[in-house]
């Protein structure tokens, strides 16, 4: 961090300290209600469970002084936790924690094709 006082740096550090505390901190929150449904860790965070973790560390950097605003949002984290825990809503893991394998590549198929090639036709 070259061109910054020491002070500087130092305050620097203890921010970025209370941040990862505070991240530490909503993956407990967030493993406690997902440990009650699924086998941790997640082999993928589903983006829910971001988000859910960025409404929580949020809240958590205001302290006692979160806007109105940040609270719901942590309140509807809370609230989705539970229905996750409750398996009341699907992230797109299955028990064990693993993502389901899919084959989403697009496929094609027809019995008779849509075009002929001496007609000069798209397929």
């Amino acid at each position: 961090m070259n061109g910054y006082t020491q002070a500087e740096q130092d305050a620097t550090f203890a921010a970025l300290a209370v941040v990862n505390n505070r991240l530490l901190d909503a993956d407990s929150v967030i493993n406690g209600y997902l440990a009650t449904r699924y086998t941790l860790p997640l082999s993928t965070v589903p983006r829910m469970v971001m988000l859910i973790a960025c409404n929580l560390v949020r809240h958590a950097l205001y302290d006692d002084q979160a806007p109105e605003l940040i609270q719901e949002r942590y309140r509807l984290a809370i609230r989705q936790l539970e229905s996750l825990a409750k398996g009341q809503v699907n992230i797109g893991v299955d028990i064990s924690g693993n993502k389901p394998t899919v084959n989403d590549a697009a496929q094609m198929s027809a019995t008779q094709p849509v075009f002929k090639r001496d007609e000069g036709g798209f397929i």
